[in-house]
């Protein structure tokens, strides 16, 4: 785990320093999908893809688990914040 959790961080350092160069956001950029083809595109219009990504194989492992009979998980990031928020100093806004 220790080994990911660095991975986590080096990837997200990687993530801060594109963002802070404004210059790199309208970027065009040349890249292959998994399929092998290939696209010229944006950092900007990747940024969507990036941040939804997860959500994707969440929701398949998910339904995956489900289909071999393992009761559904909650996969909400938001949640898992709020209800880790104790363990990694965050303070609600609002309580529910």
């Amino acid at each position: 785990m220790g080994e990911m959790e660095k991975v986590f961080f080096e990837l997200g350092e990687r993530y801060k320093t594109l963002f802070h160069l404004k210059e790199n956001f309208n970027k065009s950029l040349v890249i292959e999908n998994p399929a092998g083809d290939i696209m010229e595109t944006s950092v900007s219009a990747l940024v969507p893809h990036v941040v939804n990504h997860g959500s994707y194989h969440r929701g398949n492992i998910t339904a995956m688990l489900r289909q071999m009979g393992h009761p559904s998980v909650m996969t909400d990031y938001g949640l898992y914040l709020y209800k880790n928020k104790n363990t990694r100093g965050l303070k609600p806004v609002v309580s529910f």
